[in-house]
């Protein structure tokens, strides 16, 4: 069982090819594959690279939310009973439910986290001449860092209006001690094409996404997302932090 998981997570699956999962989810149903060689319930390019000889796709489903699907192989031609079928429709539903639970269990958490760093941002932010500019950008990069599961660095970038260049306001999560702090022509890297477009720029591989250009030494994350920090008349954080920095932006990084 084990190098089965490992295969499902280094095959590649490609948009709109069909593979168990997808199959099964489609269906609503129990999907049985009794020989592997002679299916169209998967790509040949994919199931032929599993040695398996045959396979029961169950789906995981909560009401109308497809949350995935628990595929089991055999190593020899397997038929499968109807009672075994029934059994394996019940663990699903079983399965289904304590997922969709876990699931909305993980949204509330989250959910409450991103209020309370708001809040404590908003806070910050009323109180930026008492506790000063720095510890304000300190407390905004510590928040996204949070708020972003998996994220193992992050950096606010401040625009120079003068030199026209990005400098950094606050970083956390670099070994290096000068980690995020490179300063950037308007342009230059993704977090000089963030701010002149004035849109977010998510790339989630850094070695194959053109757009991603290395600056110097190679990276040591492998995904990256950055984002402008606009103003608005009726957003009255983001109006306070917009005036106190100039063309703020937030860059967030990951090994994921």
């Amino acid at each position: 069982m084990l190098h089965l998981k490992i295969l499902f997570f280094k095959v590649e699956y490609l948009k709109g090819e069909k593979n168990l999962t997808t199959s099964a989810l489609n269906a609503g149903h129990i999907l049985i594959v009794e020989d592997t060689l002679n299916t169209e319930l998967s790509s040949p390019r994919i199931i032929r690279k599993f040695p398996e000889k045959s396979f029961i796709s169950i789906p995981l489903i909560y009401g109308e939310h497809k949350l995935g699907a628990v595929i089991a192989g055999f190593n020899q031609s397997h038929q499968f009973t109807t009672e075994k079928i029934e059994q394996a429709e019940q663990a699903s539903n079983q399965i289904a439910l304590a997922l969709w639970n876990a699931q909305q269990e993980m949204e509330l958490q989250r959910n409450l986290r991103e209020a309370k760093a708001i809040s404590d941002i908003a806070l910050a932010l009323s109180e930026t001449e008492r506790i000063g500019l720095d510890n304000v950008l300190q407390l905004i990069v510590v928040s996204a860092k949070e708020l972003i599961s998996n994220t193992e660095q992050a950096v606010i970038h401040l625009l120079d209006d003068k030199e026209q260049i990005l400098t950094y306001g606050a970083v956390i999560g670099f070994d290096d001690p000068d980690g995020g702090k490179k300063k950037m022509r308007l342009g230059e890297g993704i977090a000089g094409q963030v701010i002149l477009s004035g849109e977010t720029i998510n790339i989630s591989d850094v070695k194959t996404d053109p757009r991603f250009i290395k600056l110097g030494a190679e990276p040591t994350y492998r995904s990256l997302m950055v984002t402008p920090v606009l103003s608005g008349k009726q957003d009255s954080a983001r109006s306070a932090f917009k005036a106190a920095c100039p063309s703020p932006l937030i860059q967030m990084t990951s090994n994921y």
